[in-house]
């Protein structure tokens, strides 16, 4: 009786085993799904006539070579003429250099590109620049210098409302989540912007959001004369992209789901088709031992038959003799 007992209790210490590790893999799975434990990054890549930026640090140099600056007057003279130059003389003083600048922390930039390809910077908050000074760099040095890169926060384009000339023409991101036990990064959502709409990369912090920080560049469009390109690249950590477009109340937010990362990530998958094959291998030895329970509940009925049929053997060639 005792050997009975324990080959009894080994396969039901495997099915308890097999119970605790199915439930481990479908927690970690629900883990994965909702991204715990994962570093999160979006990138976004944009053509755009406008953009605005705020500088952080103080990494931020822009060597532009010779620009126009127009300097904001303190008190406008409209009845002055326009004149002719690049500043509109009524409002601006009008002056050429050659500058360089060291952006300062939280100092910003609205970004702008003119039909002629120009490129023109609204300058706030920057030592030695007046506050709405704004500088022309003309096409020809623009195309020189190829590449201009920033660290701050960057909003791309503006919503398409009557008259607004700094629109996002088209805009593409991806977002990367990367586990912090692994050197692989995933690539788990992929998607598009339309034109007219405005791009913002974000973050929340103590539950409110805030503009993330992104590493960025812009660059002429190879595509459009009057137009630039734009990539972005947010700092890890838990960003979503803010969209807003005209005729919204409040910014479309854009992250991943479960549903994203349980599609691209061969880890999951993985872990679910371990899970699976444990189920179908358990469903697969439940009916072997419902059988052998059948058989033996089978024997013991034909047992059963087999006494009935010899009782009535008996009794039959009883009352044979009896006759």
């Amino acid at each position: 009786m005792k050997g009975k007992s324990k080959n009894n209790g080994a396969p039901s210490q495997f099915r308890r085993v097999g119970r605790i590790l199915s439930v481990l893999v479908l927690i970690a799975i629900v883990g994965l799904a909702f991204g715990l434990g994962a570093a999160r990054t979006f990138v976004v890549d944009a053509t755009v006539k406008g953009l605005d930026i705020r500088f952080h640090g103080q990494s931020n140099y822009w060597d532009l070579g010779v620009v126009t600056i127009c300097i904001p007057l303190d008190k406008p003279n409209l009845r002055a003429p326009r004149g002719s130059g690049v500043c509109d003389l009524r409002r601006y003083a009008e002056m050429t250099e050659d500058v360089s600048i060291e952006w300062r922390n939280e100092a910003s930039a609205q970004v702008e590109i003119e039909g002629d390809g120009n490129l023109i910077l609204t300058v706030v908050d920057q030592p030695n620049l007046k506050d709405g000074a704004r500088i022309q760099l003309p096409k020809e040095s623009w195309e020189k210098i190829s590449v201009l890169s920033f660290v701050g926060s960057a909003t791309l384009g503006q919503p398409a409302g009557s008259g607004e000339t700094k629109l996002l023409l088209a805009a593409n991101y991806q977002v990367r989540e990367k586990l912090r036990w692994s050197a692989r990064t995933e690539t788990i959502k992929l998607g598009t912007v339309r034109k007219g709409e405005s791009v913002s990369l974000m973050e929340r912090k103590s539950g409110e959001p805030q503009m993330a920080t992104v590493f960025g560049y812009i660059t002429p469009s190879l595509g459009a004369s009057d137009a630039m390109d734009v990539g972005i690249v947010s700092s890890t950590g838990r960003a979503f992209m803010a969209v807003r477009y005209f005729g919204g109340t409040a910014p479309a937010e854009i992250a991943p789901n479960w549903v994203d990362r349980t599609l691209s990530s061969p880890l999951i998958l993985a872990l679910t088709f371990l899970l699976s094959l444990g189920i179908g291998a358990a469903q697969f030895a439940l009916p072997a031992q419902v059988a052998g329970r059948q058989a033996r509940l089978n024997s013991s009925v034909r047992s059963m038959i087999r006494l009935n049929n010899n009782l009535r053997r008996r009794i039959n060639d009883q009352r044979s003799r009896r006759r």
